[in-house]
């Protein structure tokens, strides 16, 4: 049963929820804690969309993903993807972070902070300049 809490109290959050609860005696104990709000959709589109460009740019320069690992001071096989730049570089960054074991996990304020970090890594160990964030309000950067 959802709830929201308006100017202080605890509401059901539709009629019938409120029916509900009307039809019913009970006692209910409620314990409210903080907790951040997860990341959006869009924020996981862009997340997805802006890691293929990466990937894109990176193999343009002739960087695979050995190369990029080696620099980083890692070493695998594989070529640069989203998915691989996901795993092996947006994942490690945002553990590191936050602590956070999936991107599911990441709030609202967690990519724009990875996202800086992931340029200025990008920036200094390949002298790559990275796209700009992905925003629904580019049309220019739409899902590819």
């Amino acid at each position: 049963m959802k709830f929201i809490i308006r100017n202080g109290s605890l509401r059901p959050a539709d009629r019938s929820a409120l029916e509900y609860v009307a039809q019913r005696e009970f006692a209910v104990d409620v314990e409210l804690e903080d907790v951040a709000r997860k990341r959006s959709k869009p924020q996981n589109s862009s997340l997805h969309l802006w890691l293929s460009q990466v990937a894109v740019i990176l193999n343009n320069a002739g960087i695979d993903m050995v190369l990029f690992l080696e620099q980083l001071n890692g070493k695998a096989e594989i070529p640069v993807t989203q998915k691989s730049l996901k795993e092996r570089f947006w994942k490690p960054i945002m553990e590191h972070m936050t602590g956070k074991q999936s991107t599911t996990e990441m709030d609202t304020k967690d990519p724009d902070i990875l996202y800086q970090t992931a340029c200025r890594i990008l920036a200094e160990n390949f002298e790559i300049v990275p796209p700009p964030w992905p925003s629904h309000e580019r049309e220019d950067l739409r899902d590819v």
